[in-house]
């Protein structure tokens, strides 16, 4: 299921640089990120926070009893992938604000911590590792929002944060119909 997210999220980006390149302005720009966040994680959050909390009944239903010890990465990266939801278009955006050589410093450091995160972790487990990762996810969302679309491109954190706002419900709402159902 993280997969799909993931492939998802590289549709996402091909998607959102033709529409953010054919901006007129920065108030559109920043408009149209928020439309793009807000649309694309009220959908899929509530889809990940259900996962997350029928994960070891689906993996073991699916795939039965021998693959249970798959439910926990598995429930660990569908939060990773709703980071990964929410940074999808971020690439996207520096790209068409014209901040290619931040955009390019982030990715840089992005991918060596991320490297030194799986490295580190994978001497204590798959487990760790599925956990390290998520945290790198959840961690450099919040860098990409402060540093690439706050700093650069001059989105508020706040309306990035308002973007979010509809998605936390809905995921609120998921969480109590699929966790009482599978108590």
């Amino acid at each position: 299921a993280v997969g799909y997210q993931v492939k998802l999220g590289f549709l996402m980006s091909k998607v959102a640089f033709p529409l953010f390149s054919r901006t007129e302005d920065l108030d559109a720009l920043r408009h149209l990120r928020f439309r793009v966040l807000q649309t694309q994680s009220v959908l899929l959050f509530p889809l990940l926070t259900t996962l997350i909390v029928v994960g070891p009944e689906l993996v073991t239903l699916l795939y039965g009893r021998r693959w249970e010890g798959a439910a926990f990465p598995t429930q660990v990266l569908a939060v990773a992938g709703m980071a990964t939801i929410a940074a999808s278009a971020g690439s996207s955006l520096a790209l068409a604000a014209g901040k290619e050589r931040p955009l390019l410093l982030f990715n840089v450091i992005r991918l060596a911590v991320l490297t030194a995160v799986v490295v580190w972790s994978s001497s204590f487990g798959f487990r760790t590792v599925a956990v390290a990762i998520a945290i790198h996810q959840v961690v450099f969302v919040g860098v990409q929002f402060a540093y690439l679309e706050s700093r650069h491109v001059g989105i508020p954190l706040r309306q990035t944060w308002a973007a979010l706002v509809p998605a936390a419900v809905a995921s609120a709402v998921a969480l109590s119909i699929a966790y009482p159902a599978v108590r």
